[in-house]
């Protein structure tokens, strides 16, 4: 399995955290990403009273890439891909084939 992800090894980072609490999971992982993401200066809220599930709010933020790729914007990408946490990335392929071929082309 190591081998498989050699070509990406050490491009992206992984966002790590325990949950010890009563609290909703949604509301754990809008937290923590959104204090990754400001960390990493990738200013991006989701937002908590949003009818919207988490899912449809992730999904707008990855539209985010899709919209910079329409535009030939491969430079954002590659800054927001390297600041995301490695397992968003990996988890959505179309969101690492933008991520991927952005970086070939910036």
């Amino acid at each position: 399995m190591k081998a498989a992800f050699a070509d990406i090894a050490g491009h992206y980072k992984v966002l790590r955290f325990e949950i010890g609490t009563d609290k909703s999971l949604k509301d754990i992982l809008f937290a923590q990403i959104e204090r990754f993401l400001e960390k990493e200066k990738a200013a991006y809220r989701l937002d908590e009273h949003s009818n919207f599930s988490w899912k449809e709010q992730i999904g707008d933020m990855m539209a985010g890439f899709k919209a910079c790729w329409e535009k030939k914007d491969f430079a954002s990408i590659v800054v927001l891909g390297e600041k995301m946490p490695q397992n968003l990335l990996l988890e959505d392929e179309q969101l690492l084939m933008f991520y991927d071929i952005a970086k070939d082309r910036a």
